[in-house]
């Protein structure tokens, strides 16, 4: 039985991670997308519940930051990650601004494919930019 509904929460968990999982492949030899390889590499040490859902750490399927309709969220993340006192208790990320932009954009959008079924974000690289450097984007209209 489910007290709080929690039992919905945890199929829709898991569809989400069976689809991150199918696109992801970690484990499954040699990966030859860039995107693929730069979550491998830099996020899935942390993000990748292979067997349990660690809900500090919960694959990136069920962050909401992938899911809504403008990047900004995610990319500041991933650019500035999580300090102890922005997070849960005990949980901080790193920031990735040795990431080059179009590294940035690369991962987003290949975030935004295999762990969600909305529609791709636009313009991610120019988006990363200004993000990065606020004053870069000024005077472009809108």
């Amino acid at each position: 039985g489910s007290r709080n509904g929690s039992a919905g929460q945890e199929a829709k968990a898991t569809a989400a991670l069976r689809k991150a999982a199918a696109s992801e492949g970690i484990g499954l030899g040699l990966q030859y997308d860039p995107a693929a390889r730069l979550y491998a590499g830099a996020c899935a040490s942390c993000h990748y519940n292979g067997k349990a859902l660690n809900p500090l750490r919960p694959d990136l399927a069920l962050n909401s930051a992938v899911s809504m309709d403008d990047p900004t969220n995610l990319i500041q993340v991933i650019l500035h990650g999580v300090s102890a006192a922005d997070g849960a208790p005990g949980v901080v990320m790193p920031g990735f601004t040795g990431f080059s932009d179009a590294d940035i954009a690369r991962l987003a959008a290949w975030l935004r494919k295999t762990r969600t079924d909305k529609p791709a974000w636009a313009d991610l690289q120019n988006k990363v930019a200004a993000i990065r450097e606020p004053g870069r984007a000024q005077g472009k209209g809108e």
